[in-house]
């Protein structure tokens, strides 16, 4: 079952980030993309699951990660891992996946060693082990519910990022009052493709 805000109290937030985090990626990337930066003026929708609000974060994402902006909507990622039927989309670089899916768990407060990667940590010395519990026992296994949801809340990141490039790649890019920006279509306006989240993530720079 995936998670949801209310069974853990999980928000996304820059605050609860404790990494910085840059996108190190080829052309047409933008290389050095702070992605905390590119993400401090947006803010989750309280009243929609957390599903909706991760599609929300990575269209915002998405918008700023290439130059030119529109280089974007030729990337496709899969969760499956299987070929789609639009051959002329590109799989997304495993290392913009990789930094897109980590910001975001960071965002959740998943960011720490202890919890990515418990076996590379001498728990013992760890203050935040320490602070999951009294006893070794009570921290251990607080600990590995943060692992157990930590997974489950990847699994719904990959899907959302997934569903956030099928929605870059419907818009449409374009000048409004001499301004560059991303429009919604004619059907998405229509019909609520965007999944009702108030759209705060477009052009919000």
């Amino acid at each position: 079952m995936l998670p949801t805000r209310d069974s853990n109290g999980r928000e996304f937030s820059i605050i609860n980030c404790v990494e910085q985090w840059f996108l190190h990626a080829e052309e047409p990337f933008v290389e050095g993309l702070d992605l905390r930066s590119a993400v401090d003026r947006w803010y989750p929708n309280p009243v929609h699951t957390p599903s909706v609000q991760a599609v929300s974060l990575f269209r915002l994402l998405l918008q700023k990660m290439t130059d030119p902006p529109t280089a974007i909507q030729k990337y496709v990622f899969r969760v499956s891992g299987k070929a789609g039927r639009d051959k002329t989309l590109k799989p997304l670089p495993m290392n913009v996946e990789a930094v897109l899916i980590d910001f975001a768990l960071d965002m959740l407060g998943y960011g720490w060693t202890e919890i990515r990667n418990p076996a590379g940590v001498e728990l013992e010395n760890s203050r935040f082990f320490t602070s999951l519990g009294k006893t070794f026992e009570e921290r251990n296994a607080e600990l590995r519910i943060l692992i157990e949801q930590r997974e489950d809340w990847k699994m719904l990141i990959n899907k959302a990022l997934q569903l956030a490039l099928r929605d870059i790649r419907n818009y449409e890019y374009g000048e409004v009052n001499g301004v560059p920006q991303w429009i919604k279509n004619k059907r998405q306006k229509k019909d609520g493709e965007l999944r009702s989240d108030g759209d705060r993530d477009l052009n919000n720079n």
